[in-house]
């Protein structure tokens, strides 16, 4: 029994042997499984990945307005290819300043440099990544908060160069430098008078050829150059189309009410067809068409009760090539012309007492036709202005001479026996501009050509009136200048020889 159970005991134990060496192979069979499988995964990899390539990849950046700015799929970004550095990190975007006009934004990955290399990177082909990793998403743009801009220094303006956009129912030009003056309520006690160098705002009708606006613009900023940039101006220039200057006077009288100046209908009243504004100088410039005669007109309109000099103008013919041959010269000087009659309103001051200082109508505007002359004249010698290609030459001698010979021959012929006093608005004789400019070439010769703005507009708010600002100036009384003048025009001795010391003084001077 013993021997019979000895015998179970050493079958059993060599089946718990035989057991325990099938588990250990499988065990060992399971590892050398793994191993292999792990080198053949080794192998694929080999395989399939090759040496690192250069990849080069193009994106786009575009121009997005700020309802997109929360977009991020890669759809969104368009126009035209550049090449960046792909950098997978990157994930921020930088803005660009807001242009003036448009306040559009420009938006660039951080990463891009402004010599736009090409990008290298090195990607297994089989691996798939997101496009996000590859095309930052720009973060979103926080709204802007405008600033406001910041009121310039009264420094005068230096160049005539302009900018000018088309705004599609009128063209809107300003200077290259100087900023428009923003909109206030009006304060007389912070300074009328006072030069502020602001940019003057040109509009002109959309019916105007294209060369018009910026040379319209180039004129009124040389004569700003030459005696200052006072309030706020506007200058409205009107070409022929009735369509065209309706339009233009809906801009201006919109402009009106919204700074409470003028109410809608009262405005278009006043500039509307038939009427003594803007559409008369749309009626000026038809005429001309019509007649086959380039005449101008322009005029200064106010408006110091509400701070600013409105001006009005019909198409300048030089500046276009309507009529032949060019006299551009007439109307670049006519600016000059005008905006002096600006600074003569700047220097009368403010409130009832203007109208007893503006004096005569020769003085009132042969001071403007003489100072026009004489600062235009100065732009063309210094270059300051550019003569318009094609016009004749401006020679300031002939102009005057040209003046003196046709104002003799009126006052002779329309107005027998009318003196300088005479002569005013509602009693011309056609020679109100032409004799008030030799009055004040008179006495600029005789008693200082500095004087009209150095010292009789300088100080003219501090007179009375303008008879006490003239004497006070010229140190003559008004009776006894008419008297002198009277006889500088009938050419009697040594009065001859000055009207040629003046014509002489013409060739050389620059005032």
């Amino acid at each position: 029994m013993k021997i019979f159970n000895i015998f179970i005991l050493i079958i059993f134990s060599f089946i718990l042997i035989s057991c325990g060496s099938s588990t250990s192979e499988q065990i060992e069979t399971n590892n050398n499984s793994t191993e292999i499988t792990t080198k053949s995964n080794d192998k694929i990899i080999q395989s399939v990945t090759p040496e690192p390539i250069a990849t080069e990849i193009t994106l786009k950046t575009s121009k997005r307005s700020s309802s997109s700015r929360n977009k991020s799929s890669a759809s969104q970004i368009k126009s035209t290819p550049i090449s960046i550095t792909v950098l997978p990190t990157s994930s921020g975007a930088n803005k660009s300043s807001p242009t003036d006009k448009s306040q559009s934004y420009n938006y660039k990955p951080t990463f891009v440099s402004t010599a736009t290399p090409s990008i290298v990177t090195t990607l297994p082909t089989s691996v798939a990544i997101p496009i996000s990793t590859i095309i930052p998403i720009p973060d979103p743009i926080p709204d802007l908060i405008p600033t406001p801009t910041p009121l310039p220094k009264p420094e005068k303006i230096t160049t005539t160069e302009s900018l000018c956009e088309d705004r599609k129912d009128y063209v809107y030009c300003t200077s290259s430098e100087a900023i428009v003056a923003p909109f206030t309520q009006l304060d007389w006690e912070s300074g009328w008078g006072v030069e502020k160098g602001y940019s003057p705002e040109v509009f002109c009708a959309s019916d105007l050829q294209e060369t018009v606006c910026p040379a319209v613009t180039s004129s009124l900023l040389a004569a700003m150059i030459e005696w200052g940039s006072y309030e706020p101006v506007e200058y409205w220039v009107l070409g022929t189309e009735k369509e065209a200057a309706s339009k233009l006077t809906n801009i201006n009288c919109e402009r009106r009410e919204n700074r409470n100046q003028q109410s809608m209908d009262d405005c278009l009243g006043r500039h509307g067809p038939d009427s003594g504004g803007l559409d008369f100088y749309r009626r000026i410039g038809e005429e001309g068409i019509e007649n086959n005669f380039g005449s101008a007109s322009a005029a200064h309109m106010g408006h110091d009760e509400w701070g600013f000099h409105f001006f009005g103008s019909s198409i300048p013919f030089g500046f276009t090539d309507l009529f032949q041959p060019i006299e551009a010269g007439t109307d670049q000087r006519i600016f000059f012309h005008e905006y002096f009659h600006a600074i003569q309103s700047s220097h009368m001051g403010v409130g009832e007492k203007r109208t007893s200082l503006k004096g005569p109508d020769w003085f009132y505007e042969g001071g403007a036709e003489y100072m026009g002359q004489i600062k235009y004249q100065k732009a063309i010698d210094t270059n300051l202005l550019k003569p318009i290609y094609g016009s004749e030459p401006n020679v300031l001698r002939d102009n005057m001479e040209d003046k003196m010979l046709s104002a003799l021959d009126k006052l002779s012929n329309n107005c027998p026996g009318s003196k300088l006093q005479d002569i005013n608005y509602e009693n011309s004789c056609d020679i109100l501009y032409d004799l008030g400019t030799w009055a004040l070439a008179y006495l600029a010769q005789v008693y200082g050509k500095d004087l009209l703005l150095e010292s009789f507009y300088k100080n003219l708010t501090e007179k009375p009136n303008w008879e006490v600002a003239f004497k006070d100036t010229f140190g003559i009384s008004l009776e006894k200048f008419y008297e002198d003048f009277d006889k500088f025009l009938k050419l009697q001795g040594s009065d001859y020889d000055l009207f040629h010391d003046i014509l002489g003084n013409m060739e050389y001077r620059i005032f």
